[in-house]
């Protein structure tokens, strides 16, 4: 080959070559270059990952023993996955990223860990990439993690474009922080009430997050079984269906099951957000004849028209404070309570804003609401104890029964209450046979909603037929001592001193109620 077209022949492989480089570099330019409504365009023709939820749940309690997850495909292997999507059909070229999890340990020290080795199957359209979650709920064995709750930070990348016209794009590589951990339920059984049984109320199942069910809602057959043989006596048919963080099972008959009876089901393709597979997971429901179950959840007999006094209150409203320039917006802040009865109990419904710390209880009096003028002053409201109580009903009119609960106690969910009733010149300790619920929070977040049942008869003094005043507080405690921070009803509780910590209770303001026959 003579010099001239070697000199040619290179002169053009040069040219071509710096094109190329020219090209693979433009792409970057120009990408660069895009507006945000280019960029956004691109990204939507493309796909990007993503996890549109702060939570992750899975199928347990926070005190269950998930270690048995590691174990993949045992008796006890639970399929549990979290699902990133991508808006596009995608491809894998090579998995990358990792998992840190962040969690405090036994020794209530912060602990981090890292899992480098991903892994995990695509949905079966290919828009999403579930991730196995084996190996992280390995630790939720109730002793590496007690809590049963963590937070992770994901990366994830190594995907490609597989359709349209960015077929064979890069994917960006994805981080989402601070999701947390959480389980999806809170118990897996509850009870309901045989009085409000029917084809026109669901039977609700309290979660710790919404859920879905894959394919929508079905029928399913409960059993109820005989002890000890297993052998089936009677099955009831409800449709599943689901409602913000509860799973509803509306009875398909009016017949309900009797007073007692526990009925079996397994549940189904149960979808938490954020999962990449459904759940199953059996549970038990069992009935009762009284009108209120005390499960924590909100029943359609406190509502006013069906027959219970409802009594609201001012929101952000506490008063003990405002005037002394304490903030007060993250207190507990009472909204409205609620009064209704049945044979056996006095049901009382708190809701607000019930932020009450291990020293701070919510506290509930009650008096014979036909005394004219039935006043009494007391230092703050606190929990309960024998010899103050009686001091106050020996030396005026004090309440027939006084509740104190404290469902922030060092936030384990176990609560405090105490409950005393004056009856006939005689002071009981009847906190064994007061029921609660929620007793207590869990983690740092406060619930909204309490529920109680008083007994009714000897016990308290309270029968069918009496007229009731009641008076709820919640209280916030300091070095000087317990104040008022919220009243309801407003009226019932003034104060004697500037710093608000001695005040007086008045049951001619309180929430007057007749205990219906």
């Amino acid at each position: 080959m003579n010099n001239s077209i070697s000199k040619k022949i290179k002169g053009i492989f040069v040219f071509i070559c710096s094109t190329c480089i020219f090209a693979l570099a433009g792409c970057d330019t120009l990408q660069s270059g895009l507006s945000s409504e280019q960029n956004k365009e691109l990204t939507e023709q493309t796909g990007s990952a993503s996890y549109d939820y702060g939570v992750w749940y899975y199928n347990g309690l926070s005190s269950s023993d998930m270690s048995s997850c590691s174990t993949k495909l045992s008796d006890d292997y639970y399929d549990q996955s979290l699902l990133v999507e991508f808006g596009k059909k995608v491809a894998l070229s090579e998995l990358t990223g990792l998992i840190t999890l962040t969690y405090t340990d036994a020794l209530g020290l912060t602990a981090t860990k890292t899992f480098t080795s991903l892994s995990g199957s695509f949905t079966s359209d290919y828009t999403g990439y579930r991730i196995d979650m084996s190996d992280v709920l390995k630790l939720f064995d109730t002793v590496t993690i007690p809590s049963g709750t963590a937070v992770m930070t994901l990366k994830i990348g190594g995907f490609i474009c597989a359709e349209g016209k960015q077929n064979g794009r890069t994917i960006k590589t994805a981080e989402f922080k601070n999701i947390q951990i959480k389980p999806l339920f809170s118990k897996f059984d509850a009870s309901y009430s045989t009085q409000t049984y029917s084809t026109q109320n669901a039977i609700p199942l309290k979660l710790n997050g919404p859920v879905e069910f894959e394919g929508g809602s079905y029928e399913i057959s409960g059993k109820v079984t005989a002890p000890g043989t297993g052998e089936t006596l009677s099955s009831y048919s409800f449709t599943v269906g689901s409602k913000d963080n509860m799973i509803l099972l509306t009875p398909k008959t009016n017949n309900a099951p009797a007073d007692g009876t526990t009925v079996s089901l397994d549940l189904g393709n149960i979808m938490p957000q954020g999962s990449g597979h459904s759940f199953n997971q059996d549970i038990t429901v069992s009935f009762s004849r009284y009108k209120i179950v005390i499960d924590g959840l909100k029943d359609d007999n406190f509502k006013h028209e069906n027959g219970a006094i409802v009594v609201s209150d001012t929101g952000e409203d506490q008063a003990a404070f405002a005037g002394l320039g304490y903030d007060v917006k993250a207190e507990s802040d009472i909204t409205s309570v609620s009064v209704t009865n049945d044979d056996d109990y006095l049901y009382i419904a708190v809701e607000g804003s019930l932020a009450l710390t291990w020293a701070n209880p919510l506290v509930i009096q009650i008096a014979d609401g036909t005394l004219s003028g039935a006043v009494y002053a007391q230092a703050g409201v606190h929990a309960a104890d024998t010899e103050t109580y009686e001091k106050v009903n020996r030396k005026m009119k004090g309440p027939n029964v006084y509740l104190a609960h404290q469902p922030g106690i060092d936030n384990t969910g176990a609560g405090a209450l105490s409950a005393f009733a004056y009856v006939s010149d005689s002071n009981t300790d009847i906190s064994a046979s007061v029921k609660c619920s929620p007793e207590g929070w869990t983690d740092s977040t406060a619930g909204n909603f309490i529920e109680y049942a008083v007994p009714l008869g000897a016990a308290t003094g309270l029968d069918a037929g009496d007229v009731i005043s009641i008076i709820v507080c919640a209280s916030l405690g300091w070095n000087e001592g317990n104040a008022v921070v919220d009243a309801c009803p407003d009226d019932s509780v003034t104060y004697s001193n500037d710093d608000h910590t001695s005040v007086v209770y008045s049951f001619t303001n309180g929430i007057s109620y007749t205990i219906s026959q």
